[in-house]
């Protein structure tokens, strides 16, 4: 038969100064100093520095913040950029260092280019904006966020948009 496709591994993150692993939710994990975080740091680190969601097809890393403090594998984590863990790699969020572990191992999936997507913006003031879309967007109140509300109702991070293996995802960071 054709047999079923390979499920995407399973992963925790390891804090690798107190050992501690701590399991990742696949719908959404927050990683940061946010008191609604689900992987808490330090209270001097980036609010929300990540956000780790299992899709379909395996895990992504998605960068929450602009603070070089915030890195993958030793390179900085930008804000919405998208990385792939693996068994091993490193996320540090200022003092705090995790490593991704797993209790087995699978072979990455090959990446589908997201679809066509556009974005269809109101604004408070009543101006709309229509855009093509071709990379993550942040949504929030933050200088660094793609779309910037000004409304001090809304989170300072209050939304992603994100493409992964060729599929677009809204993500509540709020």
């Amino acid at each position: 038969g054709l047999g079923s496709p390979r499920a995407p591994m399973d992963f925790h993150l390891q804090h690798l100064r107190t050992g501690d692993t701590i399991a990742l939710d696949p719908r959404r994990t927050l990683i940061g100093s946010a008191a609604h975080a689900a992987v808490r740091t330090a209270d001097d680190s980036p609010y929300l520095a990540a956000a780790v969601v299992r899709y379909p097809d395996g895990w992504a890393v998605h960068g929450l913040c602009d603070d070089p403090a915030v890195t993958f594998d030793r390179r900085p984590l930008k804000a919405a950029e998208q990385v792939a863990p693996g068994k091993g790699s490193l996320l540090v969020v200022g003092a705090d260092r995790f490593a991704f572990v797993s209790p087995r191992a699978a072979p990455p999936a090959p990446a589908d280019p997201p679809p066509a997507c556009a974005a269809y913006i109101r604004n408070p003031d009543g101006m709309e904006e229509y855009r093509a879309v071709d990379h993550d967007l942040l949504f929030g109140r933050l200088p660094y966020c793609h779309v910037q509300l000004g409304d001090t109702r809304l989170s300072r991070l209050a939304a992603l948009l994100a493409a992964h293996a060729g599929a677009w995802y809204v993500h509540t960071l709020s």
